[in-house]
């Protein structure tokens, strides 16, 4: 007689299920919720490379992915989301447009530079350290900066952005090219200004427009002379007569702001003793004058400006200050008087102030043609005795503040482009008939 086989109890199995069951799904959710947040941080490309035993099609994968968006991501604001989404319609959120564009534009000038080989292991490279920049301020706690980058820069991002940004793939052609150099090795000047308008950015929105300054000497020559003139058709240069010596120059410190302002003029006479300033009576009263053996700036002569210029304007307040390489800037002096007054010192890369300094970008070009219009109009008027050291300080004072403040902001917003419009929008015409 043989033996019924026995019979599974699938009701228990159905409303109470083995701890082995219930262990097997716990691990099978918390596998998803992992999958769903990488899906949501990187991208499902690079999801689905960190789970290289997913036994689920692409289709599920996608499908699951938009039900947990649905739930678990509506909080987050529009402004931290690009404008343009992939093929699938899934949202980066790694970088804003003009995040994004900014990047696009620092990627043309390194292939510009023919530097660098850029392909995708330095795109990915380079996005994930500009988003750390980005981020620094919110990653400021020992155990969070601890964490691994949420930003990947995946393949299928990398992919989205050369077709955005209208990327393709070349051929590299090597053309021979003398390199800057400087002790043995090449100068990357690309990479300098981009940590240069990072660092500037953070000091404007950490300090506001009105507290990030920029300073920088400037010489101006008794004999404002144009750069060009008619001549009589001969190859000699033509002749300008003066009372003073041609080789006389004194040297300017403008200083101003992101915000179109303007602090108060200075200028360095050659001399040893106060005895060199007193014969200049018909100078404005809110310029400020100093004396050197040179002529030029040195670390008592920076403390002061520090002391009697910048420290009024700020009252206390936080600030900023962009400066040059020059060594009279950056002696322990000058760093000590700046900690105690709370500013910031931001140095322009050595060689790049033509492109990293706003005053040598939008501001002193227009500052010299000003001169050069007042000295042509007293030298039309026959007064040769103008030629002299007061009547510069006197013309540069006029030229100073002649200038229209749109090319002072306008030197800021070239060093930060994602803050063109954040700068400039006091000087865009209005529509409204007013």
């Amino acid at each position: 007689m043989t033996k019924s086989p026995k019979r599974r109890s699938w009701k228990r199995n159905s409303h109470h299920p083995s701890k082995t069951i219930r262990l097997r799904r716990i691990r099978q959710r918390k596998q998803w919720m992992t999958i769903m947040k990488e899906c949501h941080s990187l991208g499902i490309n690079m999801a689905l490379k960190l789970n290289p035993t997913l036994k689920f099609s692409r289709r599920t994968i996608e499908r699951r992915f938009k039900k947990y968006k649905e739930e678990h991501c509506k909080n987050i604001p529009d402004s931290e989301k690009t404008s343009v989404s992939d093929l699938r319609n899934i949202e980066k959120q790694s970088f804003t447009p003009k995040q994004e564009d900014f990047f696009a534009k620092h990627i043309r000038n390194i292939m510009a530079s023919g530097i660098e080989i850029v392909d995708k292991y330095w795109i990915r490279r380079e996005a994930v350290k500009y988003y750390l920049k980005i981020h620094r301020n919110s990653r400021t706690t020992r155990s969070v900066s601890k964490e691994p980058c949420p930003f990947a820069a995946s393949d299928g991002w990398i992919d989205s952005f050369k077709t955005r940004n209208g990327f393709n793939k070349s051929k590299p052609k090597v053309v021979q090219k003398l390199s800057v150099q400087k002790k043995g090795g090449i100068i990357d000047f690309d990479h300098l200004q981009f940590n240069l308008c990072v660092e500037v950015m953070e000091a404007i929105k950490k300090y506001g427009l009105q507290c990030v300054l920029n300073f920088d000497e400037t010489p101006a020559s008794v004999n404002e002379t144009p750069g060009t003139c008619w001549g009589d058709g001969s190859k000699e240069k033509m002749r300008v007569f003066s009372d003073a010596n041609p080789k006389t120059k004194i040297s300017l410190l403008p200083t101003i702001t992101a915000d179109g302002e303007r602090l108060p003029l200075a200028w360095i006479h050659k001399g040893t003793t106060t005895r060199c300033l007193q014969s200049f009576f018909n100078i404005q009263k809110n310029v400020y004058s100093y004396f050197s053996e040179n002529g030029w700036m040195n670390s008592g002569l920076m403390v002061r400006y520090l002391r009697e210029i910048i420290q009024p304007y700020l009252n206390g307040r936080p600030g900023a200050l962009i400066m040059d390489h020059y060594r009279a800037h950056w002696t322990d002096e000058v760093l000590k008087c700046a900690d105690d007054m709370k500013l910031q010192l931001i140095k322009v890369p050595k060689g790049m102030t033509d492109k990293c300094q706003p005053l040598d970008m939008a501001f002193n070009g227009p500052f010299k043609r000003a001169r050069c219009k007042l000295w042509k109009n007293e030298r039309s008027a026959c007064l040769l005795s103008t030629d002299n050291v007061e009547r510069t300080v006197i013309r540069a004072y006029e030229a100073y503040m002649s200038v229209p403040s749109k090319f002072i902001s306008k030197g800021f917003a070239g060093i930060c482009p994602p803050l063109f419009d954040d700068i400039m929008h006091r000087y865009r015409p209005r529509n409204d008939g007013a």
